[in-house]
């Protein structure tokens, strides 16, 4: 009998550790699928904030937007665009106002051709804040991968990049240029457990009817605003 006893004693402890794995793992591997999914939105997040900040320079210099992210990076750094810089010939008084101090010879505007890479990098909007919570600023090896999803590729092949497109609408009368700049959910998270990543592109369409994915621009609206913000 006690030998018996101790049998079912082993059974019942094993039985409790397997159903403490299981609870176990129905809670974590849940909180570690959104963990990961809100860290890929995050690096997805620097990458599009920075394509919206390249897009609208480009506008500025070209008058309308890029429809693919190479040609984007290599008209910026191609480009020039005429720049107003104030240089101060002598301490310009206190109570003395700029257009005074312009005509009186304190200061001087000179207009110089500047590239728009520069330009960006000079006035501090050509940056990414890291996973650590530095803000630093894009190099030129982020821009050449600028385009590229923030995923590692599936095997045999090519990296993931982000769908990309411009054009023009008609808004009152005028045509105004537009972008769009996105990834699938499904894409995003092609590595990750796929009924999980069903579940969740289902809840968004269900829910919200919106988007399952990350995006900055749109192709219907003249907005450039993303879904991440």
């Amino acid at each position: 009998m006690k030998a018996g006893k101790l049998i079912i004693h082993i059974v019942l402890i094993a039985a409790i550790i397997v159903l403490a794995i299981f609870v176990y793992r129905s809670i974590v591997t849940p909180m570690r699928f959104e963990d990961e999914c809100i860290a890929r939105r995050n690096a997805c997040a620097e990458k599009l904030k920075a394509i919206r900040t390249l897009q609208e320079a480009h506008k500025s210099v070209y008058g309308c937007y890029a429809a693919d992210l190479d040609s984007l990076v290599i008209d910026l750094q191609q480009g020039k665009q005429p720049v107003v810089k104030k240089e101060v010939l002598k301490e310009v008084p206190e109570d003395m106002t700029e257009s005074e101090a312009l005509k009186q010879g304190y200061i001087r505007r000179d207009t110089v051709f500047m590239n728009p890479i520069q330009k960006l990098r000079e006035e501090k909007k050509l940056y990414k804040v890291t996973t650590q919570g530095d803000t630093v600023e894009f190099t030129d090896q982020d821009l050449l991968e600028i385009k590229y999803v923030p995923v590692k590729a599936k095997e045999g092949e090519p990296r993931l990049e982000f769908t990309s497109n411009a054009g023009m609408v008609e808004r009152g009368g005028f045509q105004v240029p537009v972008f769009e700049v996105k990834v699938d959910l499904m894409d995003l998270l092609w590595d990750l457990d796929e009924q999980s990543v069903i579940n969740k592109i289902a809840d968004i369409e269900r829910v919200s009817g919106k988007y399952a994915g990350w995006k900055v621009g749109s192709m219907d609206e003249p907005i450039t605003d993303g879904n991440f913000e």
